[in-house]
């Protein structure tokens, strides 16, 4: 089953590095670039954490009525579809509308991941695929932000310029592929 492994890496890493990106830049690029006051970006960003926080809540208290596979089907459709409406909309839709369905919609996807590394990966595989998965996410999260703040540092184009939705694209084909049942014997 380790075939598997690498495509979850790659959902931890991506959807990691979205996460703390759009936490951590989201503010900048809403004052900064689309031009909205601190107190309106400041809310928007609020309540980006505010849907991330409450999609967790959620999970725990409803996600054993809901399918871990089908809901991270939405989740990720929903991730992807977040990212390009920030990247595309007006700022006002882009703060009240796109950042906070980011933040539910990527909420589930890490603790959803994990509870599903056991069958993926087999028991036997499962202390060191969470390893090498945890080990992915805090790479992303911690160093997506800080890479995405390379470009923009010199040459001061808005947040979402080269960068857009490019780490959201992937995440539904590489889960697609990721779920298939015979994934596990069959992957790369």
């Amino acid at each position: 089953h380790w075939w598997i492994l690498p495509l979850l890496i790659g959902l931890f890493l991506l959807g990691s590095g979205i996460e703390g990106t759009t936490g951590d830049w989201s503010y900048t690029e809403l004052t900064a670039h689309r031009l909205l006051s601190s107190g309106t970006a400041g809310l928007s960003v609020s309540l980006f954490w505010i849907g991330l926080a409450a999609g967790r809540m959620g999970l725990g208290m409803l996600g054993h009525r809901l399918g871990a596979t089908r809901l991270l089907d939405v989740c990720l459709s929903l991730v992807v579809l977040a990212t390009l409406a920030f990247w595309l909309a007006p700022p006002l839709i882009s703060a009240f509308r796109a950042l906070p369905l980011l933040g539910l919609a990527i909420s589930v996807i890490f603790p959803l991941l994990l509870s599903l590394t056991p069958a993926r990966v087999g028991r036997a595989m499962t202390a060191h695929a969470v390893g090498y998965q945890l080990a992915a996410g805090t790479l992303g999260a911690g160093g997506f932000p800080g890479v995405r703040a390379i470009p923009w540092r010199n040459s001061r184009e808005p947040m979402c310029g080269r960068w857009g939705p490019g780490p959201a694209l992937p995440l539904s084909p590489i889960w697609w592929h990721a779920r298939q049942p015979d994934c596990a014997t069959t992957c790369l």
